[in-house]
C-alpha cells in the first residue's frame, strides 16, 4: 500500500471513530435524566441521573434521592409517590425562522418518581419513573464487572447548576470529559472492594447523580458523586461511584415493579 492510500485510510479510520464517538455521545444525553423542581413556570433542576431499564429505572445519587425525601416542599407523599418531575429527553428541532435565523427546540417528557432504594455504604440510588406516556425509554448500556484504572478516559453527562440556555426557555445537559486519577483505596483492589474512583472532570452542583460512561464504547461506569474539594475549593476532580455496587439495587426496583405487575 503507497503512503497516499495509507494517509487515506487513516483519514477514514479517524473520521469513522469520530462519527462513532459523537453517537455515542448524542444517545448517552437522551439517557440522562434531571431531577427538577417548579418554581414559577420554570424548573430548577437539582440532580441527575441515567436511565438503565427500559420499564424506566434510573440510576443516580444517594444524596440526590435523600434530598428529595427531606425536603417538605417536594416531597408530597412520604417515601413512596414523591411530588418531584423527572426530565426525560423527547426530540430536538431546529426551526428554520428564515433570514439566517434559526432557533433550537427541545422537548421532555415530564414524570414523577415512585419505588426508589438507595444504598447504605454508597452514594447510588435507584428510582422508578412513573409515567402514562412514555412506553419505551432509551436506555444506557451498563458494564458491572469492567476494570477501570488509572488513565483510562471517561466521560460524564449531567445538568450542573440545572442550567437553562437559550434564554431559559430550553434546558440541555452538557458533558465533561477526563481521566481515571485514582481507584480508592488501591487499583489492585478486586471491584467488589473499591470504594471509589477519582476522576479529573470538574463537576458542579447538579452533575451528582449523572452517569459517567467510557467514550469508546458508551458503557456506562459509574455515577457522578460530589466534586473532590478538601480545603472547600474544587480540586477540579470528582468522586465517581461505581456501579458494581449498583447491581442488586437495580434487581430490587425491578422485582418491586414486577411484584406490583403480578398482584
Amino acid at each position: 500500500m503507497g503512503e497516499a492510500k495509507r494517509k487515506e485510510q487513516l483519514t477514514l479510520e479517524t473520521e469513522r471513530s469520530r462519527e462513532k464517538r459523537r453517537k455515542i455521545f448524542e444517545d448517552t444525553r437522551g439517557t440522562t435524566v434531571g431531577f427538577a423542581i417548579k418554581t414559577g413556570d420554570k424548573l430548577q433542576i437539582f440532580g441527575s441521573g441515567v436511565v438503565v431499564d427500559r420499564q424506566g429505572i434510573v440510576l443516580t445519587a444517594r444524596h440526590v434521592m435523600e434530598k428529595i425525601v427531606a425536603d417538605t416542599t417536594v416531597a408530597n407523599v412520604k417515601n413512596t409517590q414523591l411530588g418531584i418531575s423527572v426530565l426525560v429527553a423527547k426530540e430536538v428541532k431546529l426551526i428554520d425562522k428564515g433570514k439566517q435565523q434559526y432557533q433550537i427546540q427541545l422537548s421532555y417528557h415530564i414524570c414523577g418518581v415512585g419505588e426508589h432504594f438507595w444504598a447504605r455504604d454508597y452514594d447510588l440510588a435507584t428510582v422508578e419513573i412513573q409515567h402514562s406516556h412514555v412506553t419505551d425509554f432509551k436506555t444506557m448500556r451498563m458494564d458491572f464487572d469492567m476494570n477501570i484504572l488509572e488513565g483510562d478516559e471517561v466521560a460524564a453527562c449531567g445538568y450542573p447548576y440545572g442550567t437553562m440556555y437559550y434564554g431559559g426557555k430550553n434546558i440541555l445537559s452538557s458533558f465533561l470529559c477526563g481521566y481515571v486519577s485514582a481507584v480508592v483505596p488501591h487499583p489492585k483492589m478486586p471491584l467488589v472492594a473499591r470504594q471509589h474512583y477519582l476522576v479529573q472532570i470538574p463537576v458542579n452542583p447538579g452533575n451528582s447523580g449523572g452517569p459517567v460512561f467510557d467514550p469508546e464504547t458508551g458503557k456506562l461506569i459509574g455515577i457522578v458523586s460530589r466534586g473532590y474539594a478538601p480545603s472547600g475549593v474544587s480540586a477540579g476532580v470528582a468522586i465517581i461511584e461505581s456501579i458494581h455496587h449498583a447491581r442488586s439495587m437495580i434487581n430490587e426496583v425491578k422485582n418491586k415493579i414486577a411484584s406490583r405487575k403480578n398482584s
